[in-house]
């Protein structure tokens, strides 16, 4: 299999549904979350459904996971935020990047 690189279809910034409330605009880290090394999974993958008879439009489908993604982050608001030092996440909806792509 040759090394194949993905082509980038959009970018989007998603931000949260509704904003934060102020007095929720700091998370404070756990001390646990705090001594953790820093890593993260910035990727979730998606495959369309083999079977054609359930088959949906992809952008239907992208427009659906945005929304969705929006909606999630007004529950965890810290997700949407920045981690400032390593005390505490500023909860400034700042929001997160959306990628579509493909490889074929």
């Amino acid at each position: 299999m040759e090394n194949e690189k993905p082509q980038i279809i959009s970018k989007d910034l998603i931000k949260p549904s509704s904003p934060t409330p102020k007095h929720l605009k700091t998370y404070n880290l756990s001390v646990l979350d705090q001594l953790s090394p820093r890593f993260y999974y910035p990727i979730v993958l998606f495959y369309p459904a083999l079977d054609s008879k359930n088959s949906c439009n992809i952008k239907d489908i992208s427009s659906r996971l945005k929304k969705s993604l929006s909606e999630a982050l007004t529950h965890y608001y810290p997700f949407a935020g920045q981690i400032s030092g390593k005390d505490f996440i500023v909860c400034n909806d700042e929001g997160v990047d959306f990628y579509e792509a493909r490889i074929d």
